[in-house]
């Protein structure tokens, strides 16, 4: 422990080097300062920020306040931002609020309350976006409440679009369905 106030470190190998109230509870954990932040996962690793949780093995969050890397997930990463979660192996969340990955391999580029279930799916950005559970290698890079319900499918932007046919496309645009 390097400095900071009411700071608990209970497995080797672990560091926190400042802040208030961290607990690092796992192998070769990392905090490096902030408020409130845990480390649960081995080798997991908080930069800074408020009330961050690396429950996964290998997980990684760089700031912001209330991000969740959930715990059996591996390798997975939040940037930034604030509410994220990621539930899934070797997934991302950039950055935004109320983003969430809920499957493997899924990334979320930013934006607010998008929700990407599918392997391997894409979410750019944007408002509200879904990619359903176990659609994978699908694509939404931004607009407002667009949503797919089927595989190897993209959406690139617009408001309302819906893909539920397997490899479809809709470039933009309002409402459209396919």
């Amino acid at each position: 422990i390097g400095g900071g106030y009411n700071n608990c470190i209970t497995h080797g190998g672990s560091v926190i080097a400042g802040g208030t109230n961290h607990t690092v509870s796992a192998y070769q954990g990392v905090v490096v300062g902030g408020d409130t932040n845990t480390v649960s996962g081995c080798y997991g690793f908080i930069g800074a920020g408020r009330l961050n949780t690396v429950a996964g093995h290998c997980g990684f969050i760089g700031g912001g306040c209330l991000n969740t890397i959930c715990s059996g997930e591996t390798y997975a990463t939040i940037g930034g931002g604030g509410s994220n979660r990621v539930d899934g192996d070797y997934s991302v969340v950039a950055g935004g609020a109320l983003n969430c990955n809920d499957n493997s391999c899924a990334f979320i580029g930013g934006g607010y309350s998008n929700y990407n279930a599918g392997l391997g799916g894409v979410i750019g950005g944007g408002y509200n976006h879904e990619i359903s559970l176990n659609e994978s290698y699908s694509a939404i890079l931004g607009g407002y409440g667009n949503k797919i319900d089927s595989d190897c499918s993209f959406i690139g932007g617009g408001n309302y679009n819906w893909v539920c046919s397997n490899q479809s496309f809709i470039a933009g645009g309002f409402s459209n369905l396919i």
